[in-house]
Order: structure tokens, then C-alpha cells, then sequence
């Protein structure tokens, strides 16, 4: 399946969220890392810059479909046998998965939680690029793959009136990458995560 036909399908889904009553859209930052094996054969967990926009498709008040499309920057820098070098790795993780919302109290008498715990797990795709130099050569690669995540996520409700929630959530992330080069051969690596965002709700603030 090519990254055109992925990210259509994830699009498509994305799209369908807004006409169920209950959906909602997710937008975070953070930091995210990587292990990425360097010109000295050393692979160092590198920590960057990381979001993600997700949309949820509720399908129970404890269970929600969450296609998720996602951005990655990480840099390192080094010498090596009297020359400096530097990496630059952009990826772009779509990922299709499942959110369950751990039951509370509030939820069960038809309220918005002041506190909601949820538990994400999916996989998916990933494409980017790695912009390495050393010295005078500078070398521009592509990378694709297979990701997957388990996150451990809570969503804070500020104001019961509000469509609004504030989002905290970290977890574990893995790849499985392969350059676009002759003979490649495919390389994993694990990470983590750790974000904050806001999660608004498509119909109004009786959604959670």
C-alpha cells in the first residue's frame, strides 16, 4: 500500500468523526525520542520535538476508534577522526488505534468526568527523511516502516460547561524503518513520549 493510498484512508476516517455526536479532535505537543544509530556505531536515545492531531470516533462511551497523524524531529551532533557531523530525522507517524476510557463515577450518572484516564494502543505507517553531514558531504535519505505506541493518557475538564478538556498523556513508541537505499536493511528502534494538548469535543460539553 503505498503513503498516498495510507493517508487517504486515514483521512477518510478522520473526516467521518464529524458526523457522530460524541467525537472529538485532539491536538499535542511534547517531546518524543528515538534510539538512531550514528557515524560512530553508537545508537543514542535522542529526544526532539513531537505532535500529533487525532480524532476520535466514539463508538461507546468507553471505547473510541483514534486515527492519529503524527510528527517527529530529532537532531545529533558529534565528531569523528577530526571532522564534525550532524543528523537531522523527520518522520511522520499515521496511526490507526484504539482508545479505552477507564470508567468513572461522574460517567456512569451521564456527567463529564473531572478526571478521565484513558488507555491508547495502534500502529500504523511512518515515512520521513534523514539529513546527515559530515564534513563536506551531505547525504538526504528516506525512511519508511512500520510504528506502533501504547500511550497512558488523562483528559482534565477545567469547566463542566466548556467543549474543551486539557490532555496529559506519555507512553512507548516503536519503529521498524527502512531507508530508501540499495540493500537496505530495516532497523528497530524504540522511543517514548510525552505530551500535552486539549481535546475538543464536537458536540459541545456533554461529550467526554
Amino acid at each position: 500500500m503505498t503513503k498516498k493510498t495510507i493517508l487517504i484512508t486515514l483521512m477518510a476516517l478522520s473526516s467521518v468523526t464529524a458526523t457522530y455526536a460524541g467525537n472529538s479532535i485532539d491536538a499535542k505537543i511534547g517531546a518524543g525520542s528515538i534510539e538512531q544509530k550514528n557515524i560512530e556505531n553508537e545508537k543514542p536515545l535522542l529526544w526532539g520535538f513531537d505532535a500529533a492531531i487525532a480524532f476520535n470516533l466514539e463508538l461507546d462511551k468507553l471505547l473510541a476508534i483514534s486515527p492519529e497523524i503524527g510528527f517527529l524531529n530529532v537532531s545529533n551532533t558529534g565528531s569523528f577522526m577530526g571532522a564534525d557531523w550532524n543528523s537531522h530525522t523527520y518522520l511522520f507517524p499515521l496511526t490507526l488505534n484504539a482508545k479505552l476510557f477507564l470508567p468513572m463515577g461522574d460517567a456512569d450518572m451521564g456527567e463529564k468526568p473531572l478526571l478521565q484516564p484513558y488507555i491508547t494502543v495502534g500502529g500504523g505507517y511512518v515515512f520521513g527523511e534523514n539529513h546527515f553531514e559530515y564534513g563536506p558531504m551531505h547525504q538526504k535519505v528516506g525512511l519508511n516502516g512500520f510504528t506502533y505506541q501504547a500511550l497512558l493518557g488523562a483528559a482534565i475538564t477545567l469547566d463542566p460547561t466548556s467543549a474543551v478538556q486539557i490532555l496529559l498523556e506519555g507512553g512507548y513508541r516503536g519503529f521498524s524503518l527502512k531507508p530508501d537505499v540499495d540493500n537496505p536493511e530495516t532497523e528497530d528502534s524504540k522511543g517514548f513520549i510525552a505530551r500535552v494538548g486539549i481535546r475538543y469535543s464536537l458536540a459541545g460539553a456533554t461529550s467526554y
